[in-house]
């Protein structure tokens, strides 16, 4: 999957407005100053009017979970998680800490975590659509496709124009086999929002995978409009025209690659076999000494691979 969709969710505690320039003495002041400075991009004066609160007030569950939901921005699964649960100490019937908390937990691959947030939410809010796409999303990591489908159904059920549960269930079906049910999840994911980039770039892999180039290609054309800067997106068109003998194509796609990812190994190493294949031996060379150091594990697929296209080329020549 090669996104996942997630809400937070924060409370605002409504006290008189303070004055421009009026310091905050409460902690609902403190916490709703808060919101505002995240709102607006301050997350520095945001982090701390959150803490002052907390000080002021320790018995204070949305300042716990609007702290948590900083902290999961900034990738502090841990302390997210930590806030959540203390939050949720507080307010055990909260449907919106268990999600976050599960949110938290899932960003940080605690899939067994998650489902049973997820769970506990769907316990107190039953026909919440986004909590039964994320446990989706939990199960399928956890390699449990019929629970996945299940939940993506289900959210389908309750919201049935969200096109990321028919992106998620697309996803599940075609690592299942199911390319064609993936294609028409796709295409509904796609009817709902035009602009969904990684619904066209996944479309675009399930149609190559059934050897429609033309189709793939034209996927993975309209992905990249839309998001110029995913490094997998260019990558991929790149195979589909190594696919079609368009070299010179391929070749400036695994470039692209290259300069958005510099650590993309999977781009040097064929970017470099175009190069050996075309004669330029020392550039490839160093395409594959440079993907070899970014995933020595490369070299059990393609080592003995490259040898050989060497020892054909100085057979023939």
């Amino acid at each position: 999957m090669k996104r996942l969709l997630w809400l937070l969710f924060i409370s605002l505690i409504l006290t008189p407005t303070l004055s421009f320039g009026q310091t905050p003495r409460s902690a609902a002041e403190f916490y709703n100053r808060g919101l505002t400075r995240q709102n607006s991009g301050d997350i520095e004066g945001a982090v701390a009017d959150f803490q002052k609160a907390i000080e002021l007030k320790p018995r204070f569950p949305e300042a716990y979970n609007a702290l948590g939901t900083i902290l999961m921005r900034r990738n502090d699964y841990d302390g997210a998680i930590a806030n959540f649960s203390k939050a949720i100490a507080l307010e055990p019937r909260n449907f919106e800490l268990y999600y976050n908390r599960g949110v938290a937990r899932l960003a940080k691959n605690d899939y067994d975590g998650a489902i049973a947030d997820f769970s506990s939410a769907m316990e107190i809010t039953p026909a919440d659509a986004m909590t039964y796409n994320n446990r989706g999303n939990a199960r399928k990591a956890k390699g449990d496709a019929q629970g996945a489908i299940a939940d993506y159904n289900r959210a389908l059920e309750l919201s049935p124009r969200m096109s990321e549960a028919y992106y998620n269930r697309g996803l599940v079906r075609q690592s299942t086999g199911d390319v064609d049910g993936a294609i028409n999840d796709f295409n509904r994911a796609i009817e709902i929002n035009a602009n969904f980039s990684e619904a066209f770039y996944s479309r675009g892999m399930a149609y190559k995978s059934k050897g429609d180039l033309k189709k793939a290609l034209s996927d993975l054309n309209r992905a990249i409009e839309i998001n110029p800067t995913d490094p997998d997106e260019f990558y991929s068109r790149g195979t589909v025209l190594e696919a079609e003998n368009e070299m010179s194509g391929a070749l400036a796609d695994y470039s692209h690659a290259i300069e958005i990812n510099p650590g993309y190994a999977l781009a040097y190493i064929s970017r470099g076999l175009i190069l050996l294949a075309q004669g330029k031996t020392v550039e490839a060379d160093q395409d594959f000494a440079r993907g070899f150091s970014l995933d020595s594990s490369l070299k059990a697929t393609y080592e003995n691979y490259i040898r050989e296209m060497k020892r054909r080329r100085a057979a023939s020549h």
